[in-house]
């Protein structure tokens, strides 16, 4: 439409989109999605592991076959392993869902102000 303007009415969901932005390669896009899993822990702090770990329970049913395991280590090295044989869009699909559950936890639990500080660490990890 000629003069329109796209009104983005959710800010978080468009940071979520373009941190679940992936690389071509699939072997960069598990690097990043690693790498990302990584400082949301070390930016939720103490209990960062349980939230990220609730996170990826939920989003698992977009990665078949991903195992339980007993920490956030294991879980994203078992997600690597099995992410080798997806499409870098398939990486930020699962991303994406991955992403918006952490932001609801946080939200949940210690509220917007919260989900704006771990999308500022996270994005200036990028």
């Amino acid at each position: 439409m000629a003069g329109s303007a796209f009104v983005d009415t959710d800010p978080v969901e468009s940071r979520l989109s373009r941190l679940a932005r992936m690389p071509a390669d699939t072997d960069a896009a598990i690097r990043r999605l690693s790498f990302q899993i990584d400082a949301a822990r070390v930016a939720l702090g103490t209990d960062g592991e349980a939230l990220i770990r609730d996170a990826l329970d939920a989003t698992a049913s977009l990665v078949p076959c991903l195992p339980a395991a007993s920490d956030v280590a294991a879980t994203i090295r078992a997600l690597e392993a099995l992410l080798q044989q997806h499409h870098p869009e398939e990486i930020r699909v699962a991303s994406f869902a991955f992403w918006c559950r952490v932001a609801a936890q946080v939200r949940r639990d210690r509220g917007a102000v919260a989900v704006e500080a771990l999308l500022d660490a996270l994005e200036s990890t990028a």
